[in-house]
């Protein structure tokens, strides 16, 4: 008596098989499952390599890598006892910029992030049955988001600042080109708008962190802070001059700064 083949399917093929679960809105090649994992991987992998390199980048451009290393060699060779308490060589700073918990974290945000919108994409087409009226990507991007408590709570900031000026970047890119605001396409100002948005809102929100900076770093968050004397150096003697001289000419017109 002949078997019949079984009907049986494995999780493996369930989620990296044939598209079989997956919705008849979504526009992705494999199923929804393998799509989400796919995704929250890739996102993984470029977040760990960003976070990574860049610190490694930053180590060695601003001396941090030698650094320390130069300072114990010079007490060596002068004969002083005393040595930095804080004593990193450069394979230490690099073991902690690969496998470090902030590099980490950051990873896993990138990850989350991913695997939460897409998953969540999937399951609104899914429920709702449409696609077309920006209600699915406006839930799953809300609960994404959320996945900024993985990180680093002092990268809040950074990571809310970006958001903020790509959300406002959006918005009036939409309203040139929906002709809400400044339907004259001839214009220079449309054309910079429509053209241009991302650096007018770089350079606009650069300058005021500058101004902040100046007159009010105590209002910086740290991890600002920490990136700016890191740029700077340990003088500091740039900031320090400047924002002498900028606070006392803006108090000659009668506004008050901070000491």
């Amino acid at each position: 008596m002949m078997k019949h083949p079984s009907k049986k399917r494995s999780m493996f093929d369930l989620l990296f098989g044939q598209p079989s679960f997956k919705t008849g809105l979504c526009q992705h090649e494999h199923s929804c499952p393998r799509n989400a994992i796919t995704g929250a991987v890739r996102g993984f992998v470029i977040g760990y390599i960003v976070r990574s390199g860049l610190s490694i980048v930053f180590s060695i451009a601003f001396g941090r890598m030698f650094k320390k290393r130069e300072e114990s060699s010079k007490c060596e060779n002068q004969g002083l006892e005393q040595v930095p308490k804080k004593f990193h060589t450069p394979g230490q700073l690099l073991k902690e910029y690969l496998t470090g918990s902030d590099t980490i974290r950051f990873a896993l945000f990138l990850c989350s992030f991913t695997g939460v919108y897409k998953s969540v994409l999937c399951l609104m087409r899914y429920l709702r049955q449409k696609d077309d009226d920006g209600w699915n990507y406006f839930i799953a991007g809300s609960l994404a988001g959320s996945t900024m408590l993985v990180d680093k709570r002092s990268r809040w900031s950074e990571i809310s600042i970006y958001l903020f000026a790509q959300a406002c970047a959006t918005v009036a890119r939409s309203l040139v080109h929906n002709k809400k605001i400044l339907s004259n396409e001839r214009s220079l100002i449309t054309r910079l708008l429509k053209n241009h948005t991302d650096t007018i809102l770089f350079s606009s929100f650069g300058s005021i962190i500058m101004l902040v900076f100046i007159y009010c770093p105590e209002l910086f968050p740290s991890s600002y802070m920490k990136l700016f004397e890191t740029i700077e150096g340990e003088d500091s003697t740039v900031a320090h001059r400047y924002r002498i001289k900028f606070r006392r000419y803006w108090n000659s017109f009668g506004f008050k700064t901070s000491k």
